[in-house]
């Protein structure tokens, strides 16, 4: 799926109803996407996102914060004929540097590749949050996790930011500790597996 606004807002008009389903999705919008009450929900294992406005997402299952290619569809022209439309090229990660980008999932996270930012947030009610990609924000990036907060690109730096705030049932870092560059650091871990951070300072 490909969603582009050039102008205004993507907005969900079917209250809890799912809104997107595939296997990957792009959006590329001049404002923003969903609203805080209102989020648009979403079934897919991909997207990305480029946003001049906050963005609110509730997957019903896992994602991964990826690389979208671009998507070619038939366009029906006033004579009926077509046209092939296409993106011009790959959309990778969430950008939305002057705004927020707010992540809830029924299943795990992956961030696989970089996300700038103003301020993020990401929810999940099963699963863990993998930090594969740099986190860039200008603000806070907040993390509840209902399992495990995990390094996934070895000793890169994970999260740069102001401030971190992490809560988790089973360890933030444990065992492969997480990289950072943040001023402040608030975490609860409330079951098993250590905090473990190395912060080079913000």
């Amino acid at each position: 799926i490909s969603l582009r606004a050039d102008t205004g807002w993507i907005r969900d008009a079917n209250e809890n109803g799912v809104n997107l389903i595939a296997s990957a999705a792009r959006i590329e919008t001049a404002g923003g996407v969903g609203e805080k009450a209102n989020a648009i929900e979403t079934t897919l294992a991909t997207i990305a996102i480029a946003a001049g406005g906050d963005v609110f997402l509730a997957e019903s299952d896992g994602i991964t914060i990826g690389t979208v290619g671009p998507v070619a569809a038939n366009r029906v022209q006033s004579n009926a004929s077509t046209i092939i439309l296409t993106d011009a090229g790959d959309l990778v990660g969430a950008n939305a540097a002057a705004s927020a980008v707010a992540l809830s999932a029924s299943g795990a996270i992956n961030v696989a590749v970089p996300v700038a930012v103003t301020d993020l947030s990401l929810q999940t009610t099963s699963g863990d949050v993998t930090l594969q990609g740099l986190v860039t924000a200008g603000g806070s990036v907040a993390i509840d996790t209902a399992g495990a907060v995990l390094d996934g690109n070895g000793d890169a730096v994970n999260v740069i930011a102001d401030g971190l705030t992490v809560t988790s049932v089973s360890g933030i870092g444990s065992g492969n500790a997480l990289e950072t560059k943040i001023k402040n650091f608030h975490a609860a871990n409330s079951t098993s597996g250590n905090i473990e951070l190395i912060n080079e300072g913000g």
